[in-house]
């Protein structure tokens, strides 16, 4: 098994109230802006923001779990973010650690493995025309539709697609993703979070997000703001991932795999879902989506 040493790291999560909102998108365009904090390859943020129905209303925040992979208490990658005024957190901090993998675990305290969970899978560009398109459409969404929805909470992610991190792809992985470090280096693979209770809202919650997705993509579209790339790990049932890797080359590849190695789809049918691979208009195609 290859290994890789950990060391000190700066940051921790930082969670903040509705009054931050300004600051917050300001530290992350900043962050973002060529020669800014992403160019850094020590640096890595995690920021998202949040809409949690509580009592009948609804509430809006922010939160971001930021580190810098060295023994740095004032890293200048991160300054935007630690110079939003105290005042508006309201849970965590920065400090230095021992190991930064434990900067990164702490989002884990964010979670709970009581509530019914979707991810969905959306790129587009680091932008702030973007994040508002995106932002209207799921929160205002939502607070129209699915006011009857127990304990809901919907986050959206910005995960930064940073051209270090895309060079150090191409470099090392071979680019399977197929991502150009100077076209796609400034996107977020963003996450649409929804967070509820009970099971019998799960279609009334997924049928939303699909739809305030496919909003999304069409006014993003209109403004060249879209990414079609799908990052896997956060894409959702229906969303098809393999199709957004370099535009589509590996798919004939993993089809001659997976006929040869799974030629029943069982893999496919019973994972809680899986991301097909058959062609638009095949026979297993249409069959998966009746």
């Amino acid at each position: 098994m290859r290994t890789f040493a950990t060391g000190p790291g700066y940051g921790g999560l930082v969670v903040y109230g509705a009054a931050a909102k300004e600051p917050f998108f300001a530290a992350l365009d900043a962050y973002m802006t060529p020669g800014g904090g992403s160019n850094d390859p020590k640096s890595a943020i995690n920021p998202a923001s949040t809409l949690q129905l509580v009592n009948g209303e609804w509430t809006p925040g922010f939160l971001n779990v930021y580190m810098y992979a060295d023994e740095d208490p004032n890293p200048r990658a991160l300054q935007n973010f630690t110079a939003i005024p105290a005042e508006n957190v309201v849970f965590g901090g920065a400090a230095l650690h021992d190991s930064w993998v434990s900067i990164s675990s702490s989002l884990a305290g964010m979670a709970t493995q009581e509530d019914r969970t979707l991810f969905w899978a959306i790129t587009f560009k680091a932008d702030r025309r973007a994040i508002d398109i995106v932002a209207k459409a799921f929160y205002a969404g939502a607070s129209n539709e699915l006011k009857h929805v127990e304990g809901l909470s919907m986050v959206i992610s910005f995960q930064p697609l940073t051209k270090p991190f895309l060079e150090a792809s191409k470099r090392q992985g071979a680019n399977i993703m197929g991502l150009d470090p100077d076209e796609d280096g400034r996107h977020f693979a963003g996450i649409l979070f929804p967070t509820w209770k009970l099971a019998r809202d799960d279609e009334a919650v997924y049928s939303f997000t699909r739809k305030a997705a496919a909003a999304m993509e069409e006014q993003l579209r209109k403004l060249d703001l879209f990414n079609p790339y799908i990052y896997i790990n956060d894409g959702a049932k229906g969303q098809r991932p393999f199709d957004s890797y370099a535009h589509g080359v590996h798919v004939a590849r993993l089809q001659e795999i997976q006929a040869k190695y799974d030629p029943d789809g069982f893999l496919r049918d019973h994972f809680q879902h899986g991301f097909e691979l058959a062609p638009v208009g095949s026979p297993r195609r249409q069959h998966a989506e009746l």
